[in-house]
């Protein structure tokens, strides 16, 4: 067995326990910043566990009724919510769709108000019945048939009629060399047909009337186009007079219709103007016509839509 032997120390060992050999002073400090970024990741740690557990709790213990309600109360009556900066333009907003709740109204409280089904519009526009036959519209040539200077006025007429029970007559349109001029609807002048067997009488009413009217408009009348005895009693209309004669006079710038009382003592201007209706004739007046060929033609419409137009006719115009 070999034993090792070791160099005791020279002088009194506690000496030298008392007096440690000096070694470098100029070590480094310990470094701070592991620590502080230890502590750092606990804290977000920290706030994340919070936060989560926050959430947690206003997940179980929110009111679901509440929830329901605000969801109801979102949309607007227009199907979405008015923009705050502008109030035209709405949002689309997802709302959760809550199915209506039953109230049963309690004692001393106001009844809920009751849902009521509406029946669908009907329609307005019904389809034409198979039957419906198209309007009859012709011109009355015998106004065309003179002789016309460029500048002239030409009165234009037109015989509408619709043999059908359930229509009539909508409206009657005039062209000239194929551009629609005017638009004519049919009006109602109202009263029943009265007899008008005294010629003399009739005459007598027509010519007081052309006085009466050429003193009250600036217009050279050429004569009579129409003329009837009629009673309105039952008619609401802007004329005053209850019976008596219904006269159409035309002149170089318009048409005129014109009443007289049954004793010939009083006249009322009822209508007037470049176009006018009276049972089933139309009148139009063109005045200033261009030199060189017309093409004229009328279209009649009923109530239906459906449409006949007349042959064309043409006038000279030197």
């Amino acid at each position: 067995m070999n034993v090792v032997k070791t160099a005791k120390p020279e002088g009194d060992i506690s000496e030298v326990m008392n007096n440690p050999v000096e070694g470098p002073t100029n070590l480094p400090e310990p470094n701070p910043r592991p620590q502080k970024a230890k502590a750092l990741v606990v804290l977000v740690m920290f706030v994340i566990l919070a936060m989560g557990g926050f959430y947690l709790w206003l997940r179980f213990t929110r009111n679901p009724i509440l929830e329901d309600e605000q969801s109801e109360t979102t949309e607007s009556a227009f199907g979405g919510l008015l923009d705050p900066v502008n109030p035209e333009v709405k949002k689309v907003v997802a709302t959760k769709t809550v199915p209506p709740v039953a109230i049963t109204p309690q004692p001393g409280t106001i009844p809920a108000p009751k849902i009521v089904q509406t029946e669908p519009a009907k329609k307005l526009d019904p389809e034409p019945p198979e039957d419906n036959e198209d309007p009859e519209v012709k011109l009355l040539t015998a106004y065309l048939s003179g002789g016309f200077s460029a500048g002239d006025t030409v009165h234009i007429t037109a015989r509408a009629e619709d043999d059908d029970d359930d229509d009539g007559i909508e409206r009657v349109e005039f062209y000239v060399d194929g551009e629609r001029k005017v638009t004519l609807y049919t009006r109602d002048i109202g009263g029943d047909d009265l007899s008008s067997s005294d010629t003399s009488k009739l005459d007598s009413a027509t010519s007081k009337a052309m006085d009466w009217l050429e003193d009250k408009r600036d217009d050279e009348i050429s004569g009579y186009v129409f003329r009837d005895r009629r009673n309105w009693k039952e008619f609401d209309d802007d004329c005053d007079i209850d019976k008596g004669y219904i006269i159409i006079f035309s002149g170089d710038k318009k048409m005129y219709d014109v009443r007289v009382s049954d004793d010939l003592e009083d006249f009322e201007l009822c209508a007037e103007g470049k176009t006018l209706n009276v049972g089933e004739l139309y009148y139009y007046v063109l005045s200033d016509v261009e030199k060189g060929t017309r093409e004229i033609y009328a279209k009649a419409f009923d109530t239906w839509g459906a449409t006949e137009k007349t042959e064309k006719y043409e006038i000279e115009v030197d």
